[in-house]
């Protein structure tokens, strides 16, 4: 039998072998070490980049033309009440809004007409909806209804309103108990399918608007007569166009002098007749409306008179007086102002709502087959103005002009006028009208399909607007909210999220060819109230520089991002069992939110399991006494879908109905979870926060890593991987998925979240209604993992057990092995805490330590109970990505965890504004021009990675600059390779930049650090560059170099913006929208002489440069000064280096646009993300808030645009000019890193490869490659590298 010893029963030769000898070569790239200091760790864009204005440039404009002939006082089988009620009860549901449908916007201009006997005239002009009068009225607050079914009374009270109708939003579930309050009612049909009384008392007294007007002319329609329908639609469309319907003299009738024979037109010239039909005997009305006696004349040879006027069917005459304009309707101002705005135009939509119960019956003579008689035709001609002198009925997609059936042809003159008012060529306002048809009531709901049915099917397609077949009040507000749809232009559903590819833990040397991409859907309208956005995580190929959907790339078609717009393609995640419905929203396809687990699952020995992992430190325990019920279990417990029944967690009434949302259950408020049985309950609830900030993080279990020699190079290839993705979502879900198949492993939710946000676990986020600017967050930070492999004796690297032969044993010993893989991540805007998940175990994870600034505690395993540290209760919302090092704690190597204090968010705390526990909004930061004074989020935070203790924190005691906010991961150096941090680099969001340093001495009793300030732009009115982004460090020894301007230095770069406020400066920003009184953003490079070289002193300087400023502008190199930063923009020669006689450093100002000659004011461009370093380039992406990105002129998309600059390290100019620029598109957008062909050698990713350019710009110099590649050839290194730092 071997002999088995533990790691701590290893003896100190056994320990120094492990770390020393090696079994499985490791690799180390002859490429700089800007390469691995130097990748993106950035934040996403903030919100106000997704910009749909409220007041938009565009206009809807919808005109109604209502059905109240005699047969809308018909009642209809399986429906209370006539028709006519039930029309307006879904007008009034329509205008007030109801328990399934919200109230039309103010914006949207909405006029009426309605037709019944001989015409159709204009009841009521087109206004805003929320256009107020003089006068006051009087909300009609509803209360509750009572309704009628299988011979009992039900009644349901009002449990929300719509705040500007007060018409009722949400009913309470039904009783028979009667609530006794409210006297007055109305009794038309209830959206909810049942004839019902609604009881309201008198509610807030307000304006009366166009909205009230409508209402109260929809409330005395009578139902009377025929069905004129090819009359009113064209009195409809003249009206909308403001155009004649017929001249003012035109001749209709002529009667003959000695009798009351008379003949009538039937076609005309202008006013005059030239086509009779007649004569007709009987008596001969002249009081009909629309026509007066006229001039004496002959008619086949017999003496009379003419009868002339607009005409009885013209229904100019019947129509409001507000509506005309002399002879002609009045032109809507929505309309005519697109005449001269061709934003306007882009932007507006107009069409014709028409609703009719029955078919076409008109009084005049009958259509001529020729197409150009009778009056439908002459009536649809001249409201067509000058466009109308070609029009006519032939070939049109409706009826039959040949028929000798007087139905089918005007069936076809509506069908050619349906045409014609969708093509703005054939129509006077050069607009496109649509027109949808309704067709309300049995014969259509319950129609064999008569030719007058499919007639009026296809008027509604073909004009454009589509065809609903209605019957109940519902119908008609979901058939208008469907043709607004498609009327409404300014705010088109979008998808968008930038992507990111991960560094790979398992084989750093090379990048693996993957992105990982978020992506969401920014709900930015005014009517958008809920306070989460929801997302999805999707994978996709990278290569050719690119992100694509494909292994391969042949053309453009597969790439992910075409020219700024998201494209609709498959990921690598894609499920193909699931199909999607037109008009889906991108980011709801493939990804892991179509992998989720909802509800339960089989196993292959039938037990039911509940779909997803979800897993919690929220314990709770009913049996217990009510105070003990809640507790915190950082070993984490498992939600399964059996949470309502199951003896202990039943009673958790307050929770349960959210958590059951995660599992993909929908739980009505009104319904009583406890003993809620879900297992034969369908989960249909798919949806997930969005990843909005959270870098998704890669993380490896185990693998195998081969170095194999292709083409006489050694490339390193990894096999048998257990890749696993880690993100935060905004629902307040840590997810980790399986990286090959998407699916989940699990997902944890920290109790703080359940107790804060669990509303947005329900359904479209429950009933949060403070809308995108106080939205919840979740864990929306980004993590970061500490991975100790251990090899086994196959050479397979892993993070858990390994056991295998003790080199240079001589009686067979074996060592026991154990890896780490720790991860730790913040909340951003979700919060304050930072948590520690131990993932070494994967299929049991737990919480490590959770940092809880709110009560200043620290939970450990070690100390469940926790730990208070009286600093912690000056961090701020946790923004700052943990950086992971060992010190040299007072004689011990510690693996410890640095963060940056946190972001001042405003209230009391930092953590925004609330009340009563409800997320309000946000101040501090969130302001432009904040002078911070609390000192919350200040300097830099040290703990033990292991632990959660606070080791080391500095702030205003130790350097009394170190008052304001720090939010950027901090940079972390070790000057010498002996694995010990020497240095932290980080700036703040007052224009100020650090550097800390640690001695590392081993004193047993001191931990000595120093701090100071590198570079001052502070302004005291609140308007300093701030910096959000990570420093990049970079070491040179180039001052040999004949191919760059070199010099001997260490370079810690910054670069500002302001990230909570990207577009300020310009005229979308909600704060300032001019740069007067701002400050310019830039990059800033300084020369820090202090730490070079690496000796003792550069570790540990005992003298200091003063804190840089800027120098002048343009610049002096007669007069350099080593605490000033150079002006570089337009420089050709270095930036001299010399600690003595030199510069400080460096600094380019952000004023030029991509084009590189246009200037724009201080603030509007902005350094956003952090830039990248490789071998001697710097590249720097600017965010230009001041470019439309993807908005359209109507106002909706992603504001501004980046691209991306290159610089020349160290002194910031390139040689010879040599100056790359790269579009990256629009929005804030991450420039990545990854493999180029060669494995061994990385280069640039963009977005869109094949638009890098702006059309007629050099953006690379001549004969040289778009994108410069870096690395090279690999060396072996016998060392245990992945061992090196585990104990």
């Amino acid at each position: 039998m071997k002999n088995v010893k533990m790691k701590s029963d290893m003896t100190s030769r056994q320990q120094n072998s492990v770390m020393s000898k090696f079994k499985v070569a490791t690799i180390s790239a002859t490429v700089t070490s800007l390469i691995c200091a130097s990748l993106p760790t950035t934040y996403a864009s903030d919100i106000e980049i997704y910009k749909v204005p409220e007041d938009s440039v565009g206009t809807t404009t919808l005109m109604f033309m209502l059905d109240v002939s005699g047969s809308m006082s018909r009642g209809d089988y399986g429906q209370t009440g006539s028709r006519l009620n039930r029309l307006k009860q879904g007008m009034r549901d329509v205008l007030y809004g109801s328990g399934v449908s919200e109230p039309l916007a103010n914006k949207i201009i909405i006029g009426l007409g309605v037709f019944e006997g001989n015409n159709g005239r204009i009841n009521t002009i087109a206004k805003a909806l929320g256009q107020e009068g003089s006068t006051n009225v009087t909300n009609q607050k509803e209360i509750y209804y009572q309704l009628s079914r299988n011979n009992s009374t039900y009644y349901s009270t009002c449990t929300d309103w719509h705040s500007l109708t007060q018409s009722c939003k949400a009913w309470s579930k039904e009783t028979t108990t009667n609530p006794g309050v409210g006297n007055n009612y109305y009794t038309y049909t209830c959206y909810f399918g049942e004839s019902c009384r609604v009881y309201y008392t008198n509610g807030t007294v307000r304006k009366r608007t166009h909205r009230d007007d409508l209402m109260a002319s929809i409330d005395n329609l009578q139902p009377l007569g025929n069905t004129p329908t090819p009359y009113a639609y064209a009195t409809a469309a003249a009206y909308l166009m403001g155009q004649q319907i017929s001249e003012p003299n035109k001749q209709w009738y002529f009667k003959r002098s000695f009798n009351d024979n008379y003949a009538v037109c039937i076609k005309w010239n202008g006013e005059n007749c030239e086509s009779w039909a007649g004569w007709y005997y009987g008596n001969f009305d002249t009081n009909q409306q629309g026509i007066t006696q006229g001039a004496s004349g002959e008619l086949d040879y017999k003496s009379g008179r003419y009868y002339v006027g607009t005409g009885p069917f013209s229904g100019f005459e019947p129509s409001i007086s507000e509506s005309k304009d002399g002879d002609k309707f009045k032109a809507i101002k929505s309309i005519t102002d697109q005449a001269t705005n061709n934003n306007k135009k882009e932007c507006s939509g107009q069409g014709i709502y028409f609703l009719t119960d029955g078919v076409p019956v008109v009084n005049s003579h009958n259509s001529g087959s020729d197409g150009t008689t009778g009056v439908p035709h002459q009536l649809m001609k001249t409201s067509l103005g000058a466009k109308g002198a070609d029009f006519n009925c032939l070939s049109s997609p409706l009826g039959d002009i040949s028929t000798n059936d007087n139905n089918g042809r005007i069936w076809a003159c509506i069908g050619k006028y349906a045409q014609a008012l969708l093509d703005q060529n054939k129509n006077p306002t050069g607009l496109q009208i649509k027109t949808a048809v309704v067709g309300f009531g049995e014969e259509f709901t319950n129609s064999n399909g008569s030719i007058d049915v499919e007639n009026a099917k296809k008027w509604g397609e073909v004009g454009g607007g589509g065809w609903t077949a209605g019957n109940n009040s519902k119908d008609i507000v979901d058939s208008v909210n469907a043709f607004l749809k498609e009327l409404i232009k300014d705010i088109p559903s979008m998808s968008t999220g930038s992507s990111t590819i991960p560094l790979d833990a398992l084989n750093p040397a090379v990048v693996q060819p993957y992105a990982y991409f978020p992506q969401f859907e920014p709900k930015v309208k005014p009517e958008d109230t809920k306070q989460i956005w929801f997302g999805n995580l999707k994978k996709y190929y990278v290569l050719n520089n690119g992100v694509y959907s494909s292994k391969t790339v042949a053309d453009d078609s597969t790439v992910v991002v075409k020219q700024s717009k998201l494209q609709d393609l498959n990921d690598i995640w894609n499920n193909t069992n699931i199909s999607y419905p037109d008009g889906v929203a991108i980011f709801k396809k493939g990804g892991v939110l179509n992998r989720l687990l909802l509800g339960t699952t089989t196993t292959a020995d039938g037990k039911i399991e509940t779909g997803r992992k979800l897993l919690t430190d929220y314990a709770y325990d009913g049996t217990l006494a009510a105070n003990e019920r809640v507790k915190k279990d950082l070993n984490l417990v498992q939600v399964k879908h059996t949470y309502t029944i199951d003896n202990k967690t039943k009673t958790d009434t307050t929770y349960a109905r959210a958590l059951m949302g995660l599992l993909g259950y929908v739980i009505s408020n009104d319904t009583n979870t406890e003993g809620l049985d879900l297992s034969n309950q369908a989960a249909t609830l798919r949806q997930m926060g969005s990843v909005s900030h959270s870098k998704p993080l890669l993380i490896t279990q185990s693998g195998k890593a081969e170095a194999t020699k292709v083409g006489g190079k050694v490339v390193i290839d990894t096999t048998n991987r257990d890749d696993y993705v880690l993100f935060g979502t905004t629902q307040g879900s840590v997810q980790v998925v399986n990286a090959n198949t998407g699916v989940e492993k699990f997902a944890f939710v920290p109790k703080e979240i359940i107790e804060n946000q669990s509303e947005t676990f329900k359904q479209d986020g429950g009933n949060l209604a403070a809308g995108k600017d106080a939205l919840y967050y979740g864990m929306d930070g980004e993590w970061t993992a500490h991975t100790a492999y251990v090899s086994k004796s196959d050479g397979t690297l892993t993070v858990g057990s390994a056991t295998r032969n003790v080199l240079e044993s001589t009686n067979n010993e074996v060592e026991s092995l154990t890896g780490k893989q720790w991860a730790y991540g913040g909340m951003r805007m979700g919060g304050r805490s930072y948590y520690a998940l131990d993932l070494t175990d994967i299929d049991k994870p737990k919480i490590k330590f959770h940092i809880d600034p709110s009560t200043g505690t620290v939970y450990s395993q070690a100390k469940p109970a926790g730990t208070t540290y009286a600093a912690l209760q000056k961090m701020g919302q946790s923004w700052s990505k943990p950086s992971l090092g060992y010190v040299n704690w007072k004689g011990q190597r510690k693996l410890v965890m640095i963060v940056g204090g946190g972001y001042d968010a405003g209230g009391d705390d930092g953590d925004g504004l609330k009340a009563n526990g409800i997320r309000t909004g946000y101040k501090g930061y969130e302001t432009y021009n904040y002078d911070q004074t609390n000192e919350i989020g200040a300097g830099v935070y040290m703990f033990d990675a292991d632990t959660g203790d606070l080791l080391w924190n500095a702030d205003s005691t130790s350097n009394a600059s170190l008052k304001y906010s720090v939010v950027s991961q901090i940079r972390t150096v070790d000057r010498n390779n002996d694995g010990i941090i020497d240095h932290l680099y980080f700036g703040d969001l007052a224009g100020q930049t650090f550097r800390a340093d640690f001695k590392n001495d081993g004193d047993k009793t001191e931990f000595k650090t120093q701090t100071t300030k590198m570079l001052d732009l502070h302004k005291s009115d609140g308007t300093s560059p701030r910096f959000y982004t990570l420093p990049v460090f970079t070491a040179h020894n180039s001052a040999g170099s004949t191919t760059m301007f070199g010099g001997n230095t260490v370079v810690v770069t910054f670069v500002s913006g302001n990230q909570s406020s990207p577009l300020l400066a310009t005229s979308d920003s909600p704060q300032k929208k001019d740069p007067t009184g701002l400050q310019f953003d830039g990059v800033y490079a300084i020369f820090d002489y202090d730490v070079y070289p690496s000796t003792s002193e550069g570790r540990y300087p005992t003298s200091h440069i003063g804190a840089r400023t800027l120098d002048s502008v343009p610049v002096n190199d007669t007069a350099m000064d080593k605490t000033k930063l150079r002006y570089i923009n337009g420089a050709t020669t270095a930036t001299a280096i010399n600690k003595d006689t030199g510069w400080g450093g460096w600094y380019y100002q952000f004023d030029t646009k991509i084009d590189g000659t246009t200037k724009k004011g201080a603030s509007v461009i902005k350094g956003l993300t952090t830039p990248i370093a490789m071998e001697g380039s710097l590249y720097v992406t600017q965010f230009d808030a001041s470019d439309n990105g993807t908005t359209s002129s109507c106002g909706a998309g992603v504001k501004g645009h980046s691209f991306s600059q290159r610089f020349c390290l160290p002194s910031g100019v390139c040689q010879g000019g040599a100056i790359y620029i790269y579009n990256l598109g629009s929005g804030i957008v991450t420039l990545n890193v990854g493999s180029a062909s060669d494995p061994n050698q990385r280069s640039l990713v963009v977005p869109d490869p094949n638009d890098i350019c702006p059309a007629g710009k050099t953006c690379t110099p001549n004969g040289e490659p778009k994108f410069i590649t870096t690395g090279g050839s690999l060396r072996l290194i016998p060392n245990r590298w992945y061992e090196k730092y585990t104990q």
